[in-house]
């Protein structure tokens, strides 16, 4: 998956890239001199930028099943067909927009990054899922590692992690949660990026599956008994 997200990545920003650089050549320019994007070049530039653009506010609104040729061209006032110039299938759209998304995403990490603020996102991001689990165990305690059962490396980690949460509750109970919420959020950024169709038409089944792992790490039974 990473290297077709790659390869859009890199043929998206080449494309766009040749439609919107600057440096218009003088008439003494020597040879390798940027020549300026012509108006049909750029014109092409901002309807790739629409039609992303247009495909990430369906996925938003109406989840991946809404994000069609025949959907996104109604919303832009285009033909089905009309898009075929810009995109040679459903599957490459799909491969830019992923690499829209991830580009993005990327770009929004490194500025948390040199911001310092990545810890504070994360902590941020992930919040309403730890509040919903503590009060679980607090409600209903169930069996988690003892601190010498957790790898030594890892419990440093931990202990450092639940300073920062400000929490007093067991090592394990943290190494739990991290282990929910990674598996959860995992299941559900494949689902709505599309990631398991290579293998899943309907990914609903498994999901299930996972939600009955995760009870079982935190003392539950899932589904519940009719």
């Amino acid at each position: 998956m990473y290297e077709w997200v790659q390869e859009a990545v890199v043929t998206q920003s080449a494309e766009v890239a040749a439609a919107v650089v600057t440096g218009a050549v003088g008439t003494g320019a020597g040879p390798g001199a940027v020549q300026p994007p012509s108006r049909r070049d750029r014109l092409r530039a901002a309807t790739i930028d629409e039609i992303i653009q247009t495909a990430r506010q369906l996925l938003v609104k109406d989840g991946p099943e809404a994000v069609s040729l025949r959907a996104i061209a109604r919303e832009m006032g285009m033909t089905a067909p009309g898009l075929y110039r810009y995109f040679g299938s459903y599957e490459e759209l799909h491969r830019y927009l992923c690499a829209n998304i991830f580009t993005e995403l990327g770009a929004d990490i490194g500025r948390a990054i040199g911001y310092d603020i990545a810890d504070e996102c994360a902590l941020a991001f992930a919040g309403t899922f730890f509040t919903l689990f503590l009060e679980l165990w607090h409600k209903v305690p169930f069996g988690v590692p003892d601190d010498e059962q957790i790898d030594p490396a890892l419990r440093d980690q931990l202990s450092r992690y639940r300073d920062a949460l400000g929490t007093s509750i067991p090592l394990g109970a943290v190494m739990t949660f991290l282990r929910c919420w990674t598996v959860l959020y995992g299941a559900v950024a494949m689902e709505v990026f599309g990631h398991l169709r290579f293998a899943l038409e309907d990914s609903a089944p498994m999901f299930e599956i996972t939600l009955g792992d995760l009870a079982t790490l935190v003392g539950l039974r899932y589904p519940l008994p009719g």
